[in-house]
C-alpha cells in the first residue's frame, strides 16, 4: 500500500506542476493578446490620427483658397468700374419747351417750313431739338447727362445704345418720328470717320462743335444737319465720343400730315 500512496503523490505533484504551468500559459497568451489588443489599437488610432490630420489639412487648405476667391471677388465687386459715354447716353422727349440754362449752348439754328418749325441747340456731346406747330410742341434731347434734366413734362426716356426707333401721333395731322443707332470703332476707324464727319460738316454747314476728350486727348465731335421737305422737318444728328470709339446718329422727322388724304383712306378701308 505505501508504495501505491508514493505513486499518487508523485502523479498529483506531476498533474499539479502541469496546472501551473497551463495557468501561467494562459495568463501569459492573455497578456500577449493585450499587448497586441494595445498595439492594434494604438496603431489604429496613430492612422486616425494622420487621417485626421491629412483631413484638417485639406479642410486649411480649401478654407483658405476660399477665403483667396472671396477675397478676389469683393476686390472685384467693390473696384469702380469705368464707365464710358456709350453707357450714359440717352434720349428724351418733352411735350413743353425745355429752358435752355440746362445746357451749355455752342450754337443754335431755326428753320420753318409752311405752318410747322424746328429749333436746334447743340453742346458738347449733345443736342436739343425743338420741333413746333401753333401750341403743339415736341422737344428731342439726346444726352449723356440725362439726371440734369427735369422731368416735368417727360413723356419717353430711352437708352441710346443699339438701335431704338420711336413714332408719335401729335395730332390728326401731325407726326413725330425719331429713331437712334450707336457703333462702336477700333481707334483707326474712329479717326477715319471723325475725318469724315468734320468735312461733312464744312460742306454743308452744320452745326457742329469739336473738343478733345480730357482723358484720352484724342478728339470729340458733335454736329446736327436740319433740312426741310415737303410739308416736313427732318433733323441729323451725330456725336462722335474717343473714349470708347462712338459713333452715335439719331435721325428725327415732324411732318404735318394732309388731313384730306387720311379721310380718303379711311373711306377706302
Amino acid at each position: 500500500m505505501p508504495p501505491a500512496r508514493e505513486q499518487n503523490s508523485a502523479y498529483d505533484h506531476t498533474r499539479g506542476a502541469d496546472l501551473r504551468k497551463g495557468i501561467r500559459l494562459t495568463f501569459f497568451n492573455r497578456q500577449m493578446e493585450c499587448a497586441d489588443f494595445s498595439i492594434r489599437s494604438r496603431t489604429r488610432n496613430s492612422l486616425q490620427m494622420r487621417k485626421l490630420g491629412v483631413v484638417n489639412e485639406c479642410i486649411l487648405k480649401k478654407t483658405l483658397e476660399a477665403g483667396a476667391c472671396i477675397g478676389k471677388l469683393e476686390t472685384i465687386m467693390n473696384s469702380p468700374t469705368k464707365s464710358t459715354s456709350l453707357q450714359a447716353y440717352t434720349l428724351l422727349l418733352y411735350r413743353k419747351a425745355v429752358h435752355p440754362e440746362f445746357f451749355a449752348i455752342d450754337s443754335r439754328r431755326r428753320i420753318e417750313n409752311g405752318e410747322i418749325e424746328a429749333e436746334a441747340w447743340i453742346f458738347r456731346g449733345g443736342q436739343v431739338v425743338r420741333f413746333q406747330r401753333d401750341k403743339m410742341c415736341v422737344c428731342e434731347i439726346v444726352t449723356d447727362n440725362p439726371s440734369a434734366l427735369p422731368e416735368r413734362g417727360l413723356t419717353k426716356n430711352m437708352l441710346c445704345a443699339g438701335e431704338h426707333e420711336h413714332e408719335e401721333t401729335l395730332s390728326d395731322n401731325l407726326t413725330f418720328m425719331t429713331a437712334v443707332q450707336t457703333e462702336t470703332l477700333a481707334d483707326h476707324l474712329y479717326v477715319g470717320t471723325y475725318r469724315e464727319m468734320m468735312a461733312h460738316a464744312k460742306d454743308n454747314g452744320s452745326l457742329s462743335v469739336q473738343w478733345n476728350d480730357t482723358t484720352t486727348g484724342k478728339p470729340n465731335l458733335s454736329l446736327i444737319d436740319l433740312q426741310r421737305f415737303r410739308a416736313e422737318i427732318h433733323v441729323q444728328g451725330w456725336h462722335l465720343r474717343s473714349d470708347c470709339g462712338l459713333v452715335l446718329r439719331t435721325q428725327s422727322m415732324f411732318q404735318l400730315n394732309d388731313p384730306a388724304a387720311k379721310g380718303a383712306q379711311r373711306e377706302t378701308r
